[in-house]
């Protein structure tokens, strides 16, 4: 048996793809096995068949038709057949994600066909080769003992599609004819995120930018995009398994081509119904357009609204506050400009999208297990009415750290958990969400779930944010600004609280003295094509912030300019799941991406060009008086921290689990720091060079920190890698001296 494997690189999603040449796979039809947990959330028996219009299903008794018998299949798009009675429109995904010690194996009839079912007869001609039909994709059962249908993950990816969600631990195996030669898979998925799309090779070929041996490869679009993956398989295999390792694999069909072929279509957006369309003047400079505008969002009919600005100027004086779903404000003119002139005194915003609180709060009667989706909640507790969403709360958790033992607040390990999910269906067995909590939480802490009523739909695009104080621009760097509204110097610009799906798109913002853009108790937030700079205030206790994300979920911001600020992108309180992708920070006065030292977790900072501040990536800040440290899994890729930055990545107050992988630093004066019991951290495949002093420094208690594959153009000897004081951990393996 030969295989062929590739292994991605996840940080929401990671998936594992096996080819085989086991010819035992020919005589039945082959299976979704689900490796993940709580194989008892379902009845063991409760097995679903997922196959094309076109595919052949299977006999009662499990066995595939003959290949002759069926047309040919080009394309397999998992689907769903009637089985469980469960909601009969959706599709199939893991039930749970935490991986299951006592799982139920599959029912017989859902196993992997027997080894020793008979051949094709020896005698049998095979087709003309240039008559010869491609390779099907067999009909896949899948085994509801682990999963469970659902529907799309709504608008987030905007999917034409139903799709077979994999949570982590969880495998799905496609199975095909025996391949007469190798051929291009073309597998449909969409992961969370971007990180996703990197995967390492152990030599073999694939059809992908680079060769086998490249350390890294893109296989998707940017996050808003589908993208086919082509994946070479080679002859005789016939199957292919994905395995998802953490979060959320979304796949969407497969199909078998020649790899001289074109790549198949790509796959089709749902057009979104039209809004009611509003064209809105602005009303002159003697007047107030911000209560223009509410009188028109006031006065909309029921259903999508969008509001056209097409004049170059629209004076605020009054806040507007949005509080009903479905609404995009467009600025047609270039520029669009909004400008913030508030009457009276008090910190405020100029718009503000606003959902309702939560509902019902219903405790969990156990434990809750990392990475589980599964929550055992019963739909009547919240009244008979299934939430679109919910969030999973607890009280703090575990030792306050020692480095902040002295500090003003009791800093737990674990704090300001407030995880918010879609629900994508129920049962019996309770609610089924669609992002797990990769956290253990104790039922002493009082683990809950709340119903949440939050704004859906909110967009603002092609609009440039301005507060009354062009003074900003002139001052001194990082000086405040004398006003001539002084006002604006407390206020924010674009605010999102308690919203799901919010978009913001080519969108800039100046002169705000607090936060240009704030996300508060939001879930998919994207903040894309952004420009700040120029805060009238960079003071201390929050000020100058292009982005500032609290309580958030499955946040995005990318392809956005920030500075000069005090920082470009605070990750705060709890927030989870933040990605800062493919953008540029200049000239902050603290770090530009600081994750803030409050118990936030899983943070990808990938792809930005960094240069200026006390650090360009800060994980658990903040300091000890008033902070502590973050929670785990975070990962800062393929940056370029330049020369500007003290430091080019800094990890502090017992944070633990942060991944440093193929970045470029390039003259900081220190590019890696690890201080006050900071440990497990990873460095690996990055450059380092034009080093002002020894690249990484190890502060007295803290590690290991494990630096491996790296290439230090300046150091010639391990010995002039790292400063460690005593108690320092540093572990070094296989590193390059004396590059180039």
């Amino acid at each position: 048996m030969s295989h062929l494997r590739l292994t991605i690189w996840a940080f929401a999603v990671g998936f594992a793809l096996v080819g085989c040449r086991d010819g035992a796979t020919q005589g039945g039809p082959p299976e979704v096995a689900v490796d993940g947990p709580n194989s008892d959330s379902m009845p063991p028996a409760a097995d679903v068949a997922m196959q094309s219009a076109d595919a052949v299903p299977p006999a009662a008794d499990g066995a595939a038709q003959p290949p002759d018998a069926a047309p040919q299949q080009p394309d397999v798009a998992p689907s769903v057949a009637d089985a469980a009675p469960q909601q009969p429109d959706v599709a199939p995904s893991v039930a749970d994600a935490a991986p299951a010690r006592d799982a139920a194996p599959p029912a017989p009839d859902a196993a992997a066909p027997a080894r020793d079912a008979a051949p094709p007869a020896p005698d049998a001609a095979p087709p003309a080769p240039d008559a010869a039909p491609p390779p099907r994709i067999l009909p896949i059962t899948l085994n509801l003992a682990d999963a469970e249908r659902l529907g799309p993950l709504d608008a987030f990816f905007d999917a034409p599609n139903t799709a077979l969600g994999l949570h982590r631990q969880a495998t799905l195996r496609f199975a095909f004819e025996p391949l007469p030669a190798p051929m291009v898979l073309w597998v449909r998925a969409r992961v969370w995120r971007v990180e996703d799309g990197v995967m390492t090779f152990d030599g073999r070929p694939a059809l992908l930018p680079g060769d086998a041996r490249a350390p890294w490869a893109r296989i998707i679009r940017p996050f808003t995009e589908a993208k086919d993956s082509p994946l070479l398989v080679e002859a005789g295999a016939t199957s292919l398994e994905l395995q998802a390792a953490l979060g959320t694999l979304e796949v969407y069909g497969a199909e078998l081509r020649d790899p001289r072929d074109d790549a198949p279509a790509p796959v089709a957006e749902v057009p979104l119904p039209l809004p009611h369309t509003v064209v809105l003047p602005s009303c002159g400079l003697d007047c107030d357009d911000g209560a223009a505008l509410q009188a028109v969002l006031l006065a909309a009919p029921v259903g999508p609204v969008e509001v056209q600005l097409i004049d170059a100027l629209y004076v605020l004086r009054t806040p507007v506050v949005i509080t009903r779903h479905d609404v995009t404000l467009r600025g047609l003119s270039l520029p669009t400009v909004i400008e913030w002139a508030p009457i009276n005194a008090g910190q405020s915003a100029a718009i503000t999208f606003r959902g309702s609180r939560g509902g019902l709060e219903v405790p969990l009667e156990s434990d809750h297990v990392a990475g589980q989706t599964r929550l055992a909640v019963p739909v009547l507790a919240f009244g008979g009415v299934v939430p679109d969403a919910v969030e999973l709360t607890a009280d703090d958790f575990g030792d306050v750290p020692v480095p902040c033992l002295e500090g003003r607040d009791v800093e737990r390990f674990s704090r300001h958990l407030l995880h918010q999910a879609r629900v994508v269906s129920v049962s019996p067995a309770g609610l089924l969400l669609d992002r797990p909590l990769a956290l253990d939480v104790p039922l002493g802490s009082r683990p809950r779930v709340r119903a949440l009523h939050s704004l859906r739909g909110a967009r603002v695009i092609g609009l440039d944010l301005r507060a009354a104080c062009p003074e900003a621009r002139d001052e001194v760097p990082f000086a405040p600004a004398r006003c001539e509204v002084p006002e604006v110097g407390d206020d924010d610009g674009l605010v999102f609280e308690r919203t799901v799906g919010a978009r913001v798109s080519d969108v800039s913002a100046r002169f705000f003295g607090r936060y240009s853009i704030y996300v508060e108790s939001s879930l998919d937030t994207v903040i894309d094509d952004y420009d700040m700079a120029f805060p009238s205030n960079y003071g201390e206790g929050g000020r100058g912030y292009g982005v500032h994300l609290i309580h958030a979920s499955r946040s995005v911001v990318s392809s956005a300019a920030i500075g000069p600020s005090r920082h470009a992108v605070v990750v705060d309180f709890g927030s989870s799941d933040s990605q800062i992708l493919d953008s540029t920070f200049v000239q902050t006065t603290l770090a530009a991406v600081d994750v803030h030292g409050e118990a936030s977790r899983d943070t990808l900072v990938r792809g930005n060009d960094i240069d200026g501040g006390t650090s360009g990536v800060l994980i658990g800040g903040g300091g000890t008086e008033a902070h502590c440290n973050d929670g785990p899994r975070h990962w800062v890729h393929r940056n370029r921290f330049g020369p500007a930055c003290f430091s080019g990545v800094s990890v502090s107050n017992a944070t633990r689990h942060v991944s440093v992988i193929d970045n470029h630093f390039d003259g900081a004066l220190v590019s890696l720091t690890l201080m006050l019991g900071a440990g497990d951290v990873e460095v690996r495949h990055n450059h380092f060079r034009d080093s002002v002093g020894q690249p990484l420094f190890v502060g007295a208690g803290s590690g290991p920190l494990f630096v491996l594959d790296n290439r230090f153009d300046e150091v010639c000897a391990a010995e002039g890698v790292a400063v460690v004081e005593a108690g320092g951990d540093l572990q070094l393996g296989d590193n390059l001296f004396c590059g180039p």
